[in-house]
């Protein structure tokens, strides 16, 4: 975490307006209180990218990027924090003292020396292709179509069947064997302190960061031997949930095309790349996680997932479900014919077959409801209520009302089940969900709120706003009554800084977090929906009703399922007690409801 201090960093943002730097390298217009024009960011052809001139700070509500001057320079050069802080100082005129101008230097220069320990060992299994050995690598890759510009391209190489080649040749370049470790190239010898090499008789495909350094190695093997692939293990500068395959080579043309296709291997993604179809990457043997999805909005707001056609295949794809209905990205899914992977489609059919699939793509969604139904036997109405209990969830998640109407609609006509019984089981269970905010919020005048905002975001935009209203927050709220962790935690810090006294600024809430809670506060920022006294008052009062209902609502089910199982098991006693602190809960709904009106 950043080391320069607040006083520095403040001096730099003020000697830096962020709508002079920001209009240097991207074309601004003038838009009501903001500034707004085409994202660089992701592909566009309407601009969602927005800057706030009085509070110094960028939103794009297409791909959900965020934050101030220096967040803005990081992303758009792809460089880190502290060569922003002194590029912008630089620009400023201001001198950084020498005692604060690194971040965590240990950290860095850690990172400097496992990024040149990989190169070389790049350098070390690509020049492996030229030896005896790598004759029957390079024979292999030939055989499965890759063209030596590929080759090159990826940095493919090879590892010999050698226990510490790699090893002896880092430590003649100088790298000591605990580095060689760090960076996950050797394991230590059980009950030795030797070591040997972790990557022995496969072909190596290097992975590289956005920005273009080797961060790691996956490696295949060229027999049927176990484990087929192997990655590197976590190190400081890898990380198999943060990073895709070849993103470094893929983000222009996902910027461009508007889309990512993301694949299953080295081979599926290379083998595009080498048709022309440059904008597909890979997971690194892992399902999708949350710092994936940060990671893809950079670039594009669209997917498409490519999936081998066995079980195991169609679970990756399902447990990206839940992760993908929860953001704006649209995600669409393709089983290829023939259970072909895209490496050998791409190569017996060509580059427009494959493009031909990728639109007879389906929504994801689309292909889960279709997945459940044709994997259930339906031979009585309870099936056809497991299928709806296990698909309406998900259709709730849906942020968009017409494709939720889309969804109900299908789901209607597959199981011949009344549209309006499912839209009745879609609001009851809306009624006991924290999303209920996205389906009754017609309380707050549209003129008060954005529907971009849901309740819990609205009371952060108000707290953060107003110190008067964040110390009322403080003294109503229970902050447990919060479901988005990201903001419970922004909340917190901003009642911390209340109570020890301290006036709850922007820089001293977004000290020390990371680029998600950046982005939540740059889009509560930049959205203007509010803008008098009463406004604020009005937005605050509903909201904090709302999150007080809600949980409450919440309370009343999870007791009511415990009356259930009580009365199930016969457990008149508990069922008693339960029935009372149902009727006290209750009536605090009541009041509350009183109260509000």
């Amino acid at each position: 975490m950043p080391t320069v201090s607040d006083d520095i960093l403040f001096k730099i943002k003020e000697a830096n307006d962020i709508i002079d730097v920001i209009s240097s390298r991207m074309r601004l217009q003038k838009a009501g209180k903001n500034y707004t024009g085409l994202c660089p960011f992701h592909a566009e052809k309407s601009p969602s990218f927005s800057v706030n001139p009085d509070k110094q700070f960028f939103h794009c509500f297409g791909c959900g990027a965020g934050g101030d001057v220096f967040t803005f320079l990081v992303k758009y050069e792809n460089i880190s924090f502290i060569d922003a802080v002194k590029k912008l100082a630089d620009r400023g005129g201001i001198a950084l003292p020498k005692t604060e101008s690194h971040i965590d230097k240990k950290t860095a220069e850690l990172k400097d020396k496992l990024f040149a320990i990989n190169s070389d060992s790049a350098d070390f299994f690509a020049s492996n292709l030229n030896t005896t050995f790598g004759a029957s690598c390079l024979d292999y890759l030939k055989k499965r179509g890759l063209t030596k510009e590929s080759i090159d391209k990826f940095r493919v190489g090879c590892a010999p069947d050698s226990w510490d080649s790699l090893l002896s040749r880092l430590k003649s370049k100088g790298h000591p064997e605990e580095l060689i470790e760090k960076a996950g190239l050797i394991v230590k010898k059980e009950g030795h302190s030797s070591y040997y090499d972790r990557f022995r008789n496969r072909i190596i495909f290097p992975i590289f960061s956005t920005g273009g350094n080797i961060i790691g190695f996956g490696g295949r093997v060229l027999d049927d031997s176990l484990p087929k692939y192997l990655n590197s293990p976590e190190t400081p500068v890898f990380s198999k949930g943060d990073n895709l395959y070849a993103l470094n080579l893929a983000k222009e043309a996902a910027r461009q095309l508007g889309y990512l296709i993301i694949v299953e291997g080295y081979l599926d993604t290379i083998t595009p790349h080498q048709y022309g179809i440059n904008n597909v990457v890979a997971t690194l043997g892992t399902a999708l996680t949350e710092s994936h999805i940060q990671l893809i909005k950079r670039y594009t707001k669209k997917v498409v997932l490519i999936f081998d056609p066995d079980t195991a295949g169609v679970k990756a794809v399902l447990r990206g479900l839940e992760l993908f209905l929860k953001t704006d990205i649209k995600v669409n899914v393709v089983a290829l014919p023939e259970k072909l992977d895209p490496d050998n489609f791409v190569k017996k059919y060509g580059k427009d077959a494959f493009l031909k699939e990728l639109k007879q793509s389906v929504k994801i969604l689309d292909f889960f409801i279709n997945y459940t139904i044709s994997n259930t036997t339906i031979n009585s109405i309870d099936d056809k209520i497991s299928i709806v209990n296990e698909t309406l969830p998900k259709i709730s998640m849906v942020k968009n009302r017409i494709e939720r109407d889309y969804f109900i609609k299908k789901l209607s006509e597959k199981l011949s089940i009344d549209e309006k019984l499912l839209r009745q089981e879609l609001v009851k269970d809306a009624e006991s969900s924290p999303q209920k905010s996205r389906y009754e919020r017609d309380s707050l005048p549209s003129s008060l709120r954005s529907p971009i905002l849901n309740d819990e975001e609205t009371l952060l935009k108000v707290i953060i706003s107003s110190e008067k209203l964040a110390e009322r927050a403080n003294e109503i709220i229970n902050i447990d009554d919060i479901t988005n962790g990201a903001i419970k935690k922004i909340i917190i810090k901003i009642f911390k800084l209340i109570e020890s006294k301290t006036a709850p600024n922007i820089e001293s809430i977004l000290k020390d977090e990371d680029e998600s809670i950046k982005n939540i506060i740059s889009k509560l920022i930049v959205e203007q929906s509010l803008s008098t006294t009463e406004d604020f008052e009005r937005a605050f009062s509903e909201s904090i009703f709302m999150i007080q209902k809600n949980s409450i609502d919440r309370k009343l089910n999870e007791i009511q399922a415990l009356i259930v199982n009580a009365t199930n098991e016969k457990n008149e006693k508990l069922k008693e007690e339960l029935l009372q602190e149902y009727g006290k809960i209750n009536k605090i709904k009541k009041e509350l409801k009183k109260h509000k009106g």
